[in-house]
């Protein structure tokens, strides 16, 4: 390991703050093309947030294949994982199934509606890992590995967590990530996408 350079190898490509902005979807457009392909082993995404509004609303990914051009194909995101979650008074602590062979739209990062009252006890954070080769498939398996901690403040309060791996089947070039939500805002909080050099 380059201990002494680590800072060089750990390489900030793409950010969004959403403190003050308070937006319903985030593109990072041509952060991945063949140069990236050929400098990054990995990438790391990282996700802080919290949501407006009072109604239930998932935190979704998809995937940019041109400047402005959304992969919406149903049956390109294909997941599979587990969800644990559990009141705030210890009662419901609950395990199950998290998964979509057939396919859908989007990647679902995390389906809670996660905020009514803008403070330190709701939002949800989501880290989401993957390998290179994310531009230009060349035959590689795209794989990403995600996960979730959440707090819910709907009507109820849970505590959630998601660990999921999902693939991307699609056979064309990706030059871009699109972050949203189905409704309302993401607000106090980041997004920002780290490249890991070869």
């Amino acid at each position: 390991p380059s201990w002494g350079t680590v800072s060089s190898d750990f390489v900030k490509i793409a950010t969004q703050e959403l403190d003050s902005t308070g937006l319903n979807a985030v593109e990072f457009q041509n952060c991945f093309s063949a140069t990236t392909d050929s400098t990054y082993g990995a990438f790391y995404l990282r996700i802080d947030c919290q949501k407006t509004g009072t109604g239930s609303s998932a935190l979704e990914m998809q995937f940019l294949t041109g400047t402005n051009t959304v992969l919406n194909t149903s049956s390109y995101n294909k997941f599979v994982g587990m969800e644990a979650y559990i009141k705030m008074d210890n009662q419901s602590n609950t395990v199950g199934v998290s998964s979509d062979a057939n396919g859908r739209d989007a990647f679902t990062l995390d389906g809670w509606g996660f905020n009514q009252g803008n403070d330190h006890t709701e939002g949800g954070s989501v880290v989401v890992e993957f390998g290179s080769h994310i531009y230009a498939n060349n035959s590689r398996a795209r794989n990403f590995f995600i996960r979730t901690m959440s707090r819910d403040y709907s009507g109820t309060n849970y505590l959630a967590h998601k660990a999921m791996g999902a693939r991307l089947e699609y056979n064309g070039t990706v030059t871009g990530l699109r972050i949203f939500l189905d409704n309302d805002n993401m607000h106090n909080g980041a997004i920002t996408l780290w490249g890991m050099k070869k």
